[in-house]
């Protein structure tokens, strides 16, 4: 299946657009199937009991929009459920050394790992993360913590 159709099927926002054009698209059926050659394309007398293509067509339209209401998968009420998380636990270890004050990298490496580390650490729900920095010795700079707002800090 192509992207676009996977896409389509998928994505929750063009379904409002199918649902409202449906019946649009019904009603201009009904008005072109009124002409008899129409009739003739679409619809062989001998393959019908019923000579009533209309009525068909209505029924068709019916049934078209009820599958799309079901790929839709409509539910009422709420339910709860537990969804289980792994939660890592993840120390950053970081040299903060005057090396890094170097500006081989714009603005400078230490910079740079500041905007990372935040990056990361905005990525990381439900995870622990502690910050260890060393120069020539480390020290612990924030312990395990599930807090993201104080890792950030």
């Amino acid at each position: 299946m192509s992207d676009f159709f996977k896409t389509f099927l998928i994505s929750p926002s063009y379904w409002p657009f199918v649902l409202v054009m449906l019946p649009v698209f019904v009603v201009i059926g009904v008005v072109f199937f009124k002409s008899r050659r129409a009739m003739k394309i679409w619809f062989v007398p001998s393959d019908y009991t019923i000579d009533a293509p209309e009525l068909k067509l209505v029924f068709r339209g019916l049934a078209a929009f009820l599958f799309l209401i079901a790929l839709l998968g409509p539910y009422w009420g709420r339910t709860e459920q537990e969804i289980p998380t792994r939660g890592r636990e993840v120390y950053f270890l970081i040299d903060v050394s005057a090396s890094m004050n170097c500006e081989d990298l714009q603005p400078s490496r230490l910079q740079k790992v500041k905007r990372d580390l935040k990056k990361m650490i905005g990525q990381m729900e439900g995870d622990r993360i502690g910050l260890i920095v060393f120069t020539s010795d480390a020290y612990v700079q924030c312990p395990l913590t599930s807090d993201l707002n104080a890792a950030n800090l």
